[in-house]
């Protein structure tokens, strides 16, 4: 009886995957250059990337099919899926700002921890050492306007390891969170993208009632939170631990061309030009 490593079987499902992509370009002949993913600098400043806008209202379970080895973004039952690349398509109008907060794990094994989900290489991976449900606390300094979240995972890879229903709560610490999302993946491989929406913040009392004297919808608004907790709950075969490759955080893009813009769809204040009221922006 021959057993197979992890590391021996993650190399034959690569090989298998290459294969198949070496059968397809053989068909398609030189077609297969022109479906290149598009990273950030392919992407003009205000030109909308396919699939991004139409995002659903996000309420209650959704489900997303994953096998599918399609370059553009495809949007299904609330969820934004993109094949499996290591570059991630995204709205030019969003910014990521994982970097501003702190990460933390409910477990993990030596060596496959934050820095693994946060590197940008789609090859490392989070695995989770316990029970779960298995956690990611995502913790920023300040309020945060957060307009989605991108997981890339691999079923072809993880098998057992991918996660299959995902919790998404927010609040203002770990003892107030709130569920604002619940979504079921099946199979998913690539990058799965999961909008998030939240009403206006009682504290942002200057942004209401801009919103009010303006008669500016407050539907689609990004969620503003302190933090923001990722739940997984369940992983496909009853696995029990589990894999995440990439995790990021996306929000608003502020300033230049697009402040006009994000006043009226983000509810963002002007920011002070000049120095003499630069010193109000802030109460000390």
């Amino acid at each position: 009886l021959i057993v197979l490593s992890d590391v021996e079987r993650t190399m034959a499902a690569r090989r298998r995957r290459q294969q198949q992509e070496d059968e397809v370009s053989l068909v398609n002949g030189s077609d297969a250059d022109e479906s290149e993913i598009l990273g950030d600098d392919d992407i003009e400043e205000g030109e909308e990337v396919d699939g991004m806008e139409s995002i659903g209202d996000g309420d209650g379970e959704t489900t997303i099919a994953g096998a599918n080895n399609s370059n553009s973004s495809i949007e299904r039952g609330g969820l934004i899926y993109q094949g499996p690349h290591s570059t991630l398509q995204h709205n030019p109008q969003l910014r990521e700002i994982g970097h501003e907060a702190v990460w933390s794990l409910s477990t993990a094994k030596p060596g496959n921890g934050v820095e693994q989900i946060r590197d940008g290489s789609c090859d490392t991976y989070w695995q989770s050492d316990g029970s779960h449900p298995h956690l990611i606390n995502i913790q920023f300094a300040r309020r945060a306007s957060v307009s989605c979240l991108s997981f890339y995972m691999d079923y072809s890879l993880d098998e057992s390891y991918t996660p299959k229903k995902i919790s998404v709560k927010s609040g203002m610490t770990h003892h107030d969170l709130t569920e604002i999302r619940l979504v079921e993946l099946s199979e998913p491989i690539g990058w799965v993208t999961i909008p998030l929406f939240g009403a206006p913040d009682p504290l942002d009392v200057l942004i209401l009632q801009q919103q009010e004297s303006n008669n500016i919808s407050t539907k689609n608004t990004p969620l503003r939170a302190h933090f923001i907790q990722i739940s997984i709950i369940s992983m496909h075969q009853n696995g029990r631990d589990t894999h995440v490759r990439q995790v990021k955080v996306y929000g608003p893009r502020r300033g230049g061309d697009n402040t006009s813009w994000m006043m009226q769809h983000y509810h963002v204040l002007p920011e002070f030009q000049t120095v003499e009221m630069t010193q109000y922006a802030a109460i000390r």
